[in-house]
């Protein structure tokens, strides 16, 4: 279990990175934009930690993308 959890916080680390690029922003502008700290979006991003609904929310409207492709679900 531990593994599978390991795995889907890397596989969406990697795709909130992706977002905050695609959405041209630095990791720096990023974690301001979402009110987070520069080392807590390297976490959400290195997959060590789920960001909080209320963060997945910001990245959405920060990223300007949808739910769907920030959490990678049809």
């Amino acid at each position: 279990m531990v593994d599978l959890i390991s795995t889907t916080r890397r596989t969406n680390g990697v795709r909130f990175r992706e977002m905050r690029t695609k959405a041209g922003l630095s990791k720096e502008k990023a974690a301001t934009e979402l009110g987070c700290s520069y080392h807590t979006l390297t976490n959400y991003e290195s997959g060590r930690t789920d960001p909080t609904a209320l963060v997945l929310v910001a990245m959405r409207r920060v990223y300007d993308c949808n739910a769907s492709d920030l959490l990678g679900v049809p």
